[in-house]
């Protein structure tokens, strides 16, 4: 079975903002062999992508002049009060302009999963064996920081018409960071199970699970980690050792009391373990280690930024729009 690709798109309707879409593919195989009576094979094969993007707004493209920091974009401006109003309204939350934090931003997410599960049937048991593998795949291209583009804070309306910031978040100045990140990650799963019928009001469910996920690796070496709280520095490499310690036993029963089949009682008990996938790091990933580190200044604020006098030897403020 095969489901076609579905696309839906991201409009944001605000000064300068970006929008986006995002891809979703779903693809399905599987196939259903009979041996004989008494043994059945499945085999499934699948995969499945989300490719959201989001884009930068019209600003960013029309007029480079209106750079926070040199090359780097239009930035975003985000208010910390509020505006006051007449009227019910005592008070109205001023929303911000500006594109996304992080963008323009590319999220590829890529799923390859094959399983496969043989089922066996001689006498009183009822046999089952199967096999799980996924493969997991991020691509990550965005801003490594909100801060990249530069983000003022205005604490109203009246501030932001004179021109006066309470606060520039800008990169450090000098750093360098590559956008791109590949994240890789391999689950591996095996299982067999034996559905005992004891007698004919009582059946017995025995089995065993094993199952483990690979540390997240980075393709192109640019994440690292400390490996202990003591260590005098990071080492580039997974963030966590593969544990592979994941054996979940399974034992339950059915069991109808009278033997009429009017009454059952069913007890299970399982090991189970939540494995340490991508998705559940969230966001934070693809900047484990991404430098520039972000600066709050309360010092530098001047909307919007002006050129300053070149000064040989000396370090450009950002915003300094004079080019060598």
């Amino acid at each position: 079975m095969t489901l076609p690709r579905r696309e839906s798109t991201i409009l944001i309707f605000r000064p300068s903002s970006g929008g986006g879409n995002v891809l979703y593919q779903y693809y399905i195989a599987s196939e259903t062999h009979i041996f004989s009576p008494a043994s059945l094979n499945e085999f499934r094969f699948a995969f499945n992508r989300t490719f959201p993007r989001t884009t930068t707004g019209p600003l960013d493209i029309q007029n480079h002049a209106l750079d926070f920091l040199p090359g780097g974009g239009f930035g975003r401006i985000n208010f910390t009060g509020t505006a006051i109003a007449t009227g019910t309204a005592a008070n109205v939350a001023l929303t911000g302009i500006g594109n996304g934090a992080t963008a323009p931003r590319d999220l590829l997410h890529n799923l390859f999963q094959v399983t496969d599960t043989f089922s066996y049937v001689r006498g009183a048991h009822s046999l089952k064996f199967g096999a799980d593998v996924q493969r997991l795949q991020a691509n990550y291209r965005w801003t490594p920081f909100p801060q990249q583009r530069g983000v003022y804070a205005f604490p109203s309306l009246l501030t932001f018409l004179q021109g006066r910031p309470s606060q520039l978040q800008f990169p450090e100045i000098g750093g360098d960071s590559s956008p791109i990140r590949g994240w890789r990650q391999t689950v591996f799963g095996w299982f067999v199970q034996d559905d005992f019928r004891v007698r004919a009001n009582l059946t017995l469910n025995v089995g065993l699970r094993h199952e483990f996920v690979t540390a997240p690796k980075e393709v192109n070496g640019r994440n690292a980690s400390l490996p202990s709280l003591t260590a005098a520095e990071s080492v580039i490499g997974p963030p966590f050792p593969t544990s592979k310690d994941n054996f979940g036993p399974r034992l339950g029963l059915a069991w109808d009391p009278t033997g009429s089949g009017k009454t059952s009682v069913r007890a299970g008990f399982g090991l189970f373990y939540n494995l340490p996938i991508m998705g559940g790091f969230g966001t934070p990933l693809p900047s484990i280690t991404a430098l520039p580190l972000p600066i709050q200044s309360t010092i530098l604020r001047i909307f919007p930024m002006r050129c300053s006098a070149v000064t040989p030897g000396a370090r450009r403020l950002p915003g300094d729009c004079n080019r060598t």
